[in-house]
């Protein structure tokens, strides 16, 4: 072997060895960008999910909020109704008014909204909002008149039924 070729050869295993380097240097930083990557795509994918719960918590208060509006009328609805002479109630008139009363009753129920009553049972402040305490023979703390009823979604109550209850 010449003096040529052992130069020759020297240099490309120091070539090869710093090709080698240069490799792994490569592959290392090929990994770290894909580790990041990785890392903005779960960080954008986890804040997709949150603007996407945060509108929907936005729509639902939203939605609370005209129904809370609206709920004093579908009351109203029930109080007229029982203010209706008895022989008025076959009247197209009436009949129509209830009809209406039906439909937003339908909307209500659409949206998971449900009216709930208390009267005869035992006043709970989760469920019930005491408007007044009268003298009854009822047992105290016996809800005796639903003044107006409770709406609740769900479990969640929106609004809760106002009453008067037994002082006993």
């Amino acid at each position: 072997m010449d003096k040529r070729h052992k130069k020759s050869s020297a240099k490309s295993s120091k070539e090869h060895l710093g090709g080698l380097a240069s490799c792994e240097k490569l592959e290392k930083e090929i990994k770290e960008l894909k580790t990041g990557w990785q890392r903005t795509q779960a960080d954008f994918e986890n804040f997709r999910k949150r603007m996407t719960d945060e509108l929907s918590k936005k729509e639902l208060n939203g939605k609370l909020n005209v129904i809370l509006d609206l709920i004093p009328v579908f009351d109203n609805f029930d109080r007229a109704y029982k203010h209706i002479p008895e022989k008025d109630k076959n009247k197209d008139w009436v009949i129509g008014i209830i009809a209406i009363e039906k439909q937003f009753q339908s909307i209500l129920n659409n949206m998971g909204i449900e009216k709930y009553h208390v009267k005869g049972k035992k006043f709970d402040p989760e469920t019930a909002e005491a408007m007044m305490t009268v003298e009854s023979k009822k047992t105290e703390g016996t809800i005796i008149e639903e003044l107006e009823p409770g709406y609740k979604m769900g479990e969640k109550i929106i609004r809760y039924a106002r009453v008067k209850v037994s002082k006993g």
